[in-house]
């Protein structure tokens, strides 16, 4: 009787280990750009392929930027890790850096005549956020804008979202929106709130490099000494006006 037990735990001792054993495929990821990576397949998509090379290194490939897939002889592995397809493994968001440059045209107003303006912005912040859709940060810029009898010096700060709505095609249509505060270092100036919507069309340049090109609509409040007309009468008070302005820009983001 002891023998029969025993043998009986020597046999389910060996199926739980056989059971526990999985089988890991080995593939080859060839990529357009002629990189080559061997290791194996951690999660993918219907989008993105997460691969563990044979160093150890994780990478997250595009399913546009491969080539092909090929698989090796396979090695087995006597634990219990498996392979999980996830649906929303493009959820990952990762840090982003945009740059934008510009010109606006702003309308007459009490406050300034009609005026053009050159820009240029820096805004840090998270990018493929939901699915590779979304740009959200926070940025600072300067803008100049040339009127008389002097320039207007305009430093910003402001927060930016911007969505792609064809993510995993090379060119996609794209909108943003800037909310902002803007100081104005020209003396009897003082800034105001700002915004901007803008929207273009994204150009993908490769897996992490997107090139903007957008036309720009929007305003900015300022203090000033203002200028009214009434009964031929003219008048000089400080107050509070809106400028509006329209415009185009180029960026990147990478």
């Amino acid at each position: 009787m002891k023998k029969i037990f025993l043998f009986i735990g020597i046999f389910c001792c060996y199926s739980v280990f056989v059971f526990a054993q999985t089988e890991i495929p080995k593939s080859v990821i060839t990529l357009k750009n002629g990189s080559v990576f061997t290791g194996e397949i951690i999660v993918e998509s219907e989008s993105t392929i997460v691969f563990k090379t044979n160093e150890g290194t994780r990478f997250q490939f595009p399913r546009n930027d491969i080539e092909s897939i090929k698989k090796q002889n396979t090695e087995i592995r006597t634990d219990t890790t498996k392979l999980y397809k996830v649906d929303f493994v493009d959820n990952q968001a990762e840090f982003g850096i945009m740059m934008n440059t510009g010109s606006d045209y702003f309308f007459r107003t009490k406050g300034i005549g009609g005026a053009v303006s050159f820009s240029v912005d820096l805004t840090l912040g998270m990018k493929n956020i939901d699915g590779q859709n979304w740009f959200v940060g926070l940025g600072a810029g300067y803008e100049n804008i040339f009127t008389t009898p002097e320039n207007i010096s305009l430093l910003k700060i402001f927060f930016k979202t911007q969505k792609f709505f064809l993510d995993k095609k090379t060119f996609s249509p794209f909108a943003s929106l800037d909310l902002g505060y803007s100081l104005i270092s020209n003396k009897g100036w003082e800034g105001g709130f700002f915004a901007k919507t803008k929207g273009g069309i994204s150009i993908k340049a490769g897996q992490s490099v997107v090139f903007l090109l957008g036309l720009n609509l929007g305003f900015q409040s300022c203090t000033t000494l203002l200028e009214q007309i009434q009964n031929n009468m003219t008048y000089n008070f400080n107050g509070t006006t809106f400028l509006p302005a329209i415009g185009f820009s180029a960026g990147i983001i990478f």
